[in-house]
């Protein structure tokens, strides 16, 4: 892929992407504001459990997305996913309705009824981005979402303000069930057995899934903290600030979205897996030094925002101006592991993700009982995910001198560090500036690293 198509479509597709993430953050907290801190927390368990089910398709999803890419056969795939989806998920939502009605009443019990209720469609939606983001549909798929997203958004506030926190489980229902119903209109995938499809799917997908499951523990491994050692409550606090601070993370979806079929293409058909660094390095290069500076001015607006809609959460605040760049260090994370992959040395992709665990989990804890504040856990969290990115960038380079690797991949965390200086600092020392002084003297902060930008695209492009 060109450098000018991958930035069109980039553009296209983040524009796209920004819509959705933007009412996604705006539901969050709306129905935050709606339900109160404790049936939030009740929200934020539903979607772990949640999260954590979808790994019983044994990374199929994924296999689904190398299939499509590296085969001209697209609806035989489709199909074999869809039948391998009912195999696997009918089953398991009935095992989550029934779990819902053994374990006694509390948040736990809702939150495995709404699970068993909304997984299935919920996989079937999955399946449906996972088929069109193989195929390289990038215009359709940004529609779905978009459609998806904006009535996800109505129906969770408007059932939440007469049902609560149910009323919000029928939302999410409601709007997969009809981003599942479009899609299937347009792509008649009826369901077809294929045990050498759902087999290869399960062999291609599980070593990259498996990687993904410690990642996302290690991404919530620091809110299990909360919740075991501070409560639901806490955790609903803890939840909004990072639910609010999602932009990193999505900005590095979208981004592993359109270079994708690209990346995973070259690994089908390379030896050795050597994948396309180039591109790679470019993303990487690119995302480390502008995601920084946007999640900058997003958490100066947003304080605004959530005074004005859930002030009940203007104590999260501190939370979210340090996540926010947690996430943007995720989401490095998320696009340096399709190099890792792309140069065949996922096998080190379990033991780096289990590292980052028990370094977040240990410095939580160890915060917790010594009496360290929510803000200082967050803090934790940035340390570990950026030790965890630095040591996926060093997996990713091509380069044989890993000394040189780590402080090349250290360095590329310098504008998170310097564009979240420049954000507290600001919310120490101005913190009644009006929005437009603040965005002024953030700008001034971030001005030193336009230099560092520039000649480290430069030199990403010319490396590759």
């Amino acid at each position: 892929m060109s450098k000018r198509r991958m930035s069109q479509r980039l553009i296209g597709y983040g524009a796209a992407r920004s819509v959705v993430d933007g009412v996604t953050s705006v539901r969050g907290i709306a129905l935050a504001s709606i339900v109160g801190a404790e049936a939030f927390g009740t929200w934020l368990l539903f979607r772990i459990i949640l999260r954590y089910a979808s790994f019983a398709g044994l990374g199929m999803q994924r296999g689904l997305e190398f299939g499509v890419a590296g085969e001209g056969n697209a609806l035989a795939w489709g199909k074999a996913a869809v039948s391998l989806v009912l195999v696997i998920f009918v089953p398991l939502s009935t095992l989550f309705l029934l779990g819902s009605i053994l374990w006694q009443d509390g948040p736990v019990a809702t939150s495995l009824a709404a699970v068993g209720a909304i997984i299935l469609v919920n996989r079937l939606w999955i399946l449906a981005t996972n088929y069109l983001r193989g195929t390289g549909a990038l215009r359709r798929l940004a529609g779905l979402e978009i459609v998806v997203g904006l009535l996800q958004a109505v129906l969770v506030i408007l059932l939440a303000l007469v049902f609560g926190v149910l009323g919000a489980f029928a939302g999410m229902f409601l709007g997969f069930l009809a981003g599942a119903l479009l899609f299937f209109r347009a792509y008649p995938l009826s369901p077809r057995w294929d045990a050498h499809r759902a087999a290869a799917m399960i062999r291609v997908g599980f070593p990259v899934t498996l990687s993904g499951l410690l990642l996302a523990s290690f991404g919530f491994s620091d809110r299990l903290v909360v919740g075991v050692l501070l409560g639901v409550e806490a955790l609903g606090l803890y939840g909004f600030a990072i639910a609010a601070a999602e932009m990193g993370q999505n900005l590095a979806n979208v981004t592993r979205t359109v270079v994708l079929p690209d990346i995973y293409g070259k690994v089908d058909t390379e030896a050795a897996g050597g994948g396309d660094s180039g591109n790679l390095q470019r993303v990487l290069v690119g995302f480390a030094l502008i995601v920084p500076v946007m999640c900058g001015y997003f958490a100066l607006l947003i304080e605004p925002v959530v005074r004005a809609l859930a002030p009940d959460y203007i104590e999260a605040m501190p939370i979210t101006r340090t996540y926010l760049f947690v996430a943007a260090t995720h989401g490095l994370s998320i696009l340096a592991t399709l190099g890792v992959v792309a140069r065949g040395r996922q096998t080190a992709l379990p033991f780096l993700s289990l590292a980052g665990i028990v370094l977040n989990v240990t410095v939580s804890y160890t915060l917790i009982k010594i009496g360290g504040g929510l803000a200082a856990i967050a803090f934790a969290a940035l340390v570990a995910h950026g030790l965890h990115a630095i040591a996926l960038m060093v997996l990713a380079s091509g380069k044989t001198r890993r000394l040189r690797s780590a402080l090349t991949a250290s360095a590329t965390l310098l504008p998170v560090l310097w564009c979240l200086g420049a954000v507290l600092l600001l919310a120490e020392f101005r913190p009644a500036a009006p929005l437009w002084q603040a965005a002024g003297l953030f700008t001034l902060a971030v001005l030193p690293l336009l230099a560092v930008p520039l000649r480290g695209m430069r030199n990403g492009g010319r490396a590759a």
